[in-house]
Order: C-alpha cells, then structure tokens, then sequence
C-alpha cells in the first residue's frame, strides 16, 4: 500500500503510473484534533485500467464462400471483450449487446447478392472493436457438366466429363448405381433379368434413394474421377454440379455406364490384365451351351452394346467368336498398332481369299491380297453329324509378331475363331491362314468348302466385307442376341439391336408389365447378321405408351429371348 496524499475535499483524481491492472484504495480520517481512525483490513474500493482493445474476429459459416440458406452461424474468437452486437447494415442493432459467446446465430437478407454483416464487441471498459465478414447469399444453381463417360479399369471406373462455365461453378460430385437383381446385388456374370437403377430426378432424389451412393466429389477444377469399387459388376454414374453455396446442378440426363473390370480377364486372381491363363479360362468353356455343367459364364463377354473391348457386354449364354474378339482386343500388350488403326485407315476394306486343297483331305483358307485390319476370322459349317476337322494355323498366321488364338468348337463340327491377340493389332501379311483337314471317311468336294460361311471381323470388331472365290459378302457375326435397349431407361426413344445367324422370319415385340403386346417393331424376313431398330414409346396405333416397365421380345425360327427397358417421362 502506497500512500497518495492527504486531502481535504472530493472527488479526488487519480492518476495511474503503473500502467494496465487492478488498483485497490482505503482511505483514513483525521480530525482537528489529530484524532485518526483505525486503518481497515482491506480495500474499501478498487477499479481496473484497461486501455487495451478487444481484438480477434468473427466469421461467417466457418469462413464459407456463399451459402444457400438465410440463417447463418457467426463463429466468433475475440479476445477482451465481454459483449458484443451484430447488424445487416451497420446502423441498427436488432438484438443489442449480448454477452460474448463462441457461436451466435444470425440471419442475413434473402437478396441473391454478397452481404456484409457487422459487428461490434466491447470490453469493460467500454472500448468497442468494430469487425466485418462477407457471405453472398446464393440459390441459383451451376449449370451442368457435360460430355460425361465411363470407361472400364481394374476394380475401378474411370470417369471424365467437361466442367459448366457458370463462374461461381465449384466443384463435380458423382453418385454411383448398380445393375442388380432387385435387392441391390450385382448380377455378373450374366446380367439376365438385372435391374437398372432409376436415374435420379435431382441431387436429392440420388441422395434419398436405395439405388444410388455417394461416390465421391471430384477436387476443384477435376474433370476426371476414379472411382475405386471392388465387386464386379455395371456400373451407372449421374454428375452433379455444385457452386460455393453447396446448390447441385440438374442432372446430365445421360446415361452414362461401364464395367469396374476388363472383359476377359477371368482367370484368379484378377489383375486387370487378359494373358495367356485368360485364354486358357476362355479354351476350357468355347463352345460349350449354357446347358453344360461345364460352361463358364464369366467368358460369355460378348457381344458388347458397341462390339468394343470396353463396352457393356451383353451375355448371350454362347462362348464363341463374339467373345474370342473381346479377349483378343483386351489381351496384352496393349499398346496400339498406329499403322492400322488411325482414322485414315478406318476405311472399308474387302478381304480377297480362297480355298485351296493341299491333299486329298485338307483345305487352306488364304488371304490373296493384304489387309491389315483384318483380326478375326470365324469359319461356320454344316457337316455331316461326327465329321470333326481338325485346324492348325498357316504360315501368314505364324509369321506374325503377335500371337494368336485358335479354337473350334468339335460338338458343333466346325464353329471356328481364329483371332490376332492384341489391342490395334492385325493381320499383316498374306498367305495361308488355317488348314482344315477332314477324317479319312469324310466325303467332301471343292464345292463343300465354299458352303462354309466366313465372319470377318476388323480390329474394331466389326465385319469386313470379303470376297471368297468369286462370291461376296460382309458376312456378319453368325450369332442369335437381342441386345439391352440404350439408352434404358429412355426417353422418348430407345434403341434396340439384334442379331440372327441366318436368314430367316423375325419378330421383334414389345410388351407390357401385364403380358399384352404393345408393339410390333419388326415383322418380316431378314438377312442374317446384326440389325437395328428404335422404338418411339408408341403402339401400334401410334399413342404415347404410360411411363413403366415393358420387354422387347425377339422371336427368330424357333428361338426367342426377352430384355427389359423403362420408359421414364
């Protein structure tokens, strides 16, 4: 305790030396006569100097950028104050001083713009600290993305898509569904029957349904996404764009789907890559019926909705050609053979071969004139019930720098493939191409062998027109399958593609949920190979069928087989 004078007259003005603190004071009183009282134990009075601001901040939604919903959060990290007050315009305090608290609730105008919001804190000593935060209140949504697709990876898929060029797009969050049997499980191998998950009306509708999981959001400015999904199956994607106010974008609308695994690659364990143990799977099952104990399902890849190695593979319950040319495009090495599959060689070619005997009992295939683009060749025959032949590859064949692959199928006579192995990769030079030999009791002239049909198919899986002997033709691939509608579900229009093996009466029919026909797309006869048609979601009588389920129906001689599709509106 120091003393500070004597006085005789109040208020007394104090002047503090020391600086910021607490001061204490007593006082003791002396009369005339000297008389003074007894000093008291302690302070009858005390203040505190604090010529210190308040400092620190306070920030809106955790620091957000804009924000879609009126009542924000004010998160505040002020040091000395003990109060403080917020306003929308700086000069009226709706809810005045309040005590200092980490978090307070606040709303801001509902005017698509940039606010500010004010405040103000104050400490004991009354010296206030003014303090701003920005947030722009924001409903209207980004714009789309665009172009989006998928593409097939190992135990992955591999999205891309272009970004809107709205200026306050932020970033791409993807939802992911499956092809499943109704209780949300994938149907690989076959996919026969499958559910395809009803594309989401908005963010919200992806968000509540059963269908559809979060994925993942892509980082800012991405325009790619791998997307890492262990269990086999086909995969769906619907993108949403969102702003800084966290507003998704209306769906891209479009049907975009891929595999999470390369086709062909069915040995264990999977490694993404399709090599020799592939084929060795892909041997073991070729040729045999769906029937058999023995058919292996996780060959039958093919054909796929665009006959490409990454395409949807629709399984025909057949493991023949269709699929041979899947696991030929998939194997390794993958790198492409620029000489033949540029745009400029993706020109129709027309392959000129010929049947020459070489003995009594054995037959050549040969190519007379080069083309390069020529990577699979599949031999049909109606032989006589027991003649099996026997194939081995010719010379034009063996001298490639690829491998190759050659099987028959001895139960059917001769349903033969003989395929280049690699991605791009071709035929590349002339000569033979397989030898044929029959058994000795087989009784066949020159004219049996131009009997055999010839599927040709290109480096892109497609047919190559051909010229055998003088007879000419695009054969096309000698298989019975009716393809998934695309887009399903659709709207207003779907494609459907078919294929038959030989020329014969064809129905394709649509029908309805409850049995009754609703259509006749096709009715007449048809050369053998693949077709096409689309289907306007009209009956017969040319009215706008109800948004639902419905099958396509193909009937082909005696064989027939039904796909589903939804009509979403």
């Amino acid at each position: 305790w120091n003393s500070y004078g004597e006085y005789s007259l109040s208020p007394i003005e104090f002047t503090a030396t020391d600086g910021d603190g607490l001061y204490e004071f007593y006082t003791v009183g002396v009369d005339i006569a000297g008389n003074q009282e007894p000093t008291p134990a302690g302070s009858q009075a005390s203040t505190t100097l604090d010529t210190s601001q308040p400092f620190g901040t306070f920030v809106i939604n955790a620091g957000a950028q804009a924000t879609n919903i009126a009542n924000v959060i004010l998160v505040v990290s002020v040091i000395r104050a003990a109060e403080m007050r917020f306003s929308n315009d700086g000069v009226t305090w709706p809810e005045g001083w309040v005590p200092l608290l980490g978090v307070h609730p606040w709303t801001i105008p509902t005017t698509e713009q940039i606010h500010t919001v004010y405040g103000e804190f104050r400490d004991i000593a009354m010296q206030v600290m003014p303090v701003t935060d920005d947030i722009e209140y924001d409903i209207t949504p980004t714009g789309p993305v665009s172009a989006p697709s998928a593409a097939p990876g190992h135990e992955a898929v591999l999205l891309t898509w272009t970004n809107p060029v709205d200026s306050d797009f932020h970033n791409v969050e993807i939802w992911r569904g499956l092809l499943h049997d109704g209780s949300h499980v994938s149907t690989y191998p076959s996919y026969i029957g499958s559910t395809v998950p009803t594309p989401p009306a908005d963010r919200d509708a992806a968000q509540a349904s059963a269908e559809w999981v979060l994925a993942g959001r892509a980082e800012i400015g991405a325009t790619s996404f791998t997307d890492s999904v262990a269990t086999r199956g086909i995969y769906y994607y619907e993108l949403f764009a969102t702003d800084p106010a966290n507003n998704f974008s209306v769906p891209t609308g479009l049907t975009i789907r891929a595999t999470n695994y390369v086709l062909g690659d069915v040995a264990i364990p999977h490694d993404g890559l399709v090599r020799v143990e592939d084929l060795t799977v892909l041997g073991a099952t070729y040729g045999i019926s769906v029937f058999n104990p023995l058919f292996n399902g996780i060959c039958d890849v093919g054909p796929t909705h665009d006959d490409s190695g990454t395409g949807i593979p629709m399984p025909d319950d057949q493991i023949n050609l269709d699929d041979q040319m899947i696991f030929a495009m998939n194997y390794v090495p993958s790198a492409k053979n620029l000489a033949t599959d540029n745009p400029a060689s993706r020109t129709s070619e027309t392959a000129s071969l010929t049947w020459k005997p070489v003995h009594e009992r054995t037959w050549a295939l040969n190519l007379v004139t080069p083309c390069p683009r020529l990577k699979g060749v599949g031999l049909m025959g109606n032989l006589p019930e027991g003649l099996i032949p026997e194939l081995s590859p010719g010379e034009a064949v063996l001298a490639q720098p690829e491998p190759f692959y050659l099987d028959n199928v001895d139960s059917h006579g001769l349903e033969a493939g003989l395929v280049i192995l690699g991605s791009g990769r071709g035929l590349t030079g002339t000569g033979t191409l397989m030898y044929v030999t029959f058994p000795e009791n087989a009784d066949l002239d020159a004219s049996a062998m131009d009997d055999i049909r010839l599927d040709l198919r290109d480096i892109h899986n497609k047919p190559i027109a051909y010229d055998l002997q003088g007879k000419s033709g695009a054969v096309p691939p000698a298989a019975f399958w009716l393809a998934e509608a695309y887009p399903n579900p659709f709207n207003p229009a779907t494609t459907i593609r078919f294929s038959i093996a030989a020329e014969m009466p064809v129905r394709l029919e649509i029908y309805g949920m409850d049995g009754r026909r609703v259509a006749v797309l096709v009715d007449g006869t048809l050369d053998a190979g693949p077709h096409e048609t689309v289907w306007l979601g009209r009956d017969d009588s040319g009215r706008q069928v109800a948004s639902g389920v419905y099958f396509s129906k193909l009937l082909a001689g005696s064989q027939s087989v039904v796909r589903k599709m939804t009509l979403m509106k």
